[in-house]
């Protein structure tokens, strides 16, 4: 086993580009629509884009609570290539994205400590990560799932 850039586990030989996991930027992309059951192709950079918090579908143990809860409502997800702006704070990836296939129920309680049910994800889905900044799942099209400060929220994308 080995390390790959991302801090993925790696089979040896492995060059860590598999249909698991890409990194942004790379031209080589698998094909996830038959994971996501019909929604569109997806890809590293279908995630871009500006996304509005609409509603709150859990909190970690320790979380902002209610308050926090409040003051993300409305405010806007901004993911590019090499980072993401949320809530005033600017987060640049180290050693960049990674988006990968994931079974939503054991990742979110890993993440968050919360239900799948809760959420409205599908069960299996795509997750952009990175070792440093907040992971991000993809419920469809037009929305995703992340944590901040123990508040996990939903944006959309018109």
């Amino acid at each position: 086993m080995r390390i790959d850039e991302c801090g993925n586990r790696r089979p040896s030989g492995s060059n860590g580009r598999d249909a698991q996991t890409t990194v942004l930027g790379v031209s080589n992309l698998p094909d996830y629509h038959h994971l996501l059951r019909g929604r569109p192709h997806d890809h590293p950079s279908s995630f871009n884009g500006k996304w509005t918090v609409t509603d709150v579908v859990g909190y970690s143990d320790v979380s902002g609570g209610i308050p926090e809860a409040k003051r993300l409502l409305g405010k806007v997800l901004s993911l590019s290539t090499d980072q993401i702006e949320f809530a005033g704070e600017r987060c640049r990836p180290h050693g960049g994205f990674s988006l990968r296939s994931v079974d939503t129920g054991p990742k979110l309680k890993d993440y968050y400590g919360i239900n799948l049910d809760d959420t409205g994800l599908p069960r299996k889905t795509l997750l952009l990560d990175s070792d440093n900044c907040a992971a991000v799942f993809r419920m469809d099209a037009h929305r995703v799932v992340f944590g901040w400060n123990g508040v996990i929220v939903r944006a959309v994308q018109p």
